[in-house]
């Protein structure tokens, strides 16, 4: 268990960042995002099954307490999670946290893939994603890349509902049609980006409807309403892994009516580049997505956080 590798690990509740806070009342919150880039395969059949657990380490105490961890994810190499952690900032304080990657086994007997461990007040100055090498405990060979993004808590302004049907999505499997689902990633910069929402996976179709969901504009795109993000529509399969159908762009703004007259029905080209590549001129696009999206603004201080 993650224990065993972790001296002075606390299991949650937050209790050292409560005495912490009883000498430094922090002046900020942040949210701490993490991915991964070239993972170790750990599993002689198989990509591995990364999972990623947040640590903190008390600045008076030095004690390790477990924040929390992420979703599995299975059979990848470049794992992008998106489950968060929000932590307090305390201003001229040194504050390490330690991420631990493992490779997921339902037996119990999950293999630590690589740990670093790296400074609160660098990421958040950082304004970018850091990325750092992970090694295995005593070991210095390089396991794989992590990416940890920490950005300072901000109400959100709008909130935006999203209705999303695709149409004529190319066909991926031999025996049957596609198993499509989509991925909403905000832009870091830097070619990195960041899960923000995944939708259900739709069987046997080329012509889903997804239930309909709503994203803070501060989750998708920072509130920049003119800021990028993208949408990536795969097909899963049983194996667990996934094939790119294509992947669309667009801004928040180009999505709504900003002058409050309601709900806006837009639709959007799926390309896939490896296709377009291929085909040249004869290629049209991988489907369509036909989005139909109404903005909020959000009011209340409470709905903001």
């Amino acid at each position: 268990k993650l224990q065993n590798h972790h001296e002075m690990a606390v299991a949650a509740p937050y209790t050292a960042v409560s005495y912490t806070q009883t000498r430094f009342p922090h002046t900020s919150l942040v949210e701490i995002s993490l991915s991964c880039l070239g993972l170790k395969k750990m599993d002689v059949l198989s990509m591995s099954d990364p999972v990623a657990t947040l640590f903190s380490r008390d600045p008076l105490t030095n004690k390790l307490t477990e924040i929390g961890r992420t979703e599995v994810i299975k059979d990848c190499s470049d794992p992008q999670f998106q489950k968060t952690f929000v932590l307090p900032y305390y201003f001229h304080v040194d504050q390490p946290v330690k991420i631990v990657v493992e490779d997921y086994d339902k037996a119990g007997k999950s293999e630590v893939i690589g740990v670093r461990e790296v400074r609160l007040g660098e990421l958040v100055m950082s304004q970018k994603p850091v990325l750092k090498p992970i090694h295995k405990p005593g070991s210095d060979k390089e396991t794989g890349i992590l990416s940890v993004y920490a950005e300072e808590v901000r109400g959100a302004k709008y909130e935006m509902k999203f209705s999303i049907r695709g149409v004529k999505l190319d066909k991926k499997d031999l025996l049957s049609k596609s198993d499509p689902y989509l991925l909403f990633k905000r832009v870091l910069g830097d070619g990195l980006t960041q899960l923000v929402h995944k939708t259900e996976i739709k069987d046997n179709t080329l012509n889903p409807t997804w239930a309909p969901f709503t994203l803070k504009s501060n989750k998708l795109c920072g509130g920049h309403l003119s800021a990028p993000f993208e949408i990536h529509c795969y097909d899963w399969d049983d194996d667990g892994s996934s094939d790119l159908i294509g992947v669309t762009t667009p801004t928040l703004e180009s999505l709504v009516n900003l002058d409050g007259s309601g709900q806006k029905s837009i639709s959007l080209e799926l390309i896939n580049d490896k296709i377009q590549q291929k085909k040249g001129a004869k290629y049209k696009n991988s489907g369509t997505l036909e989005l139909c999206t109404d903005l909020y603004e959000i009011t209340s201080f409470p709905d903001r956080l």
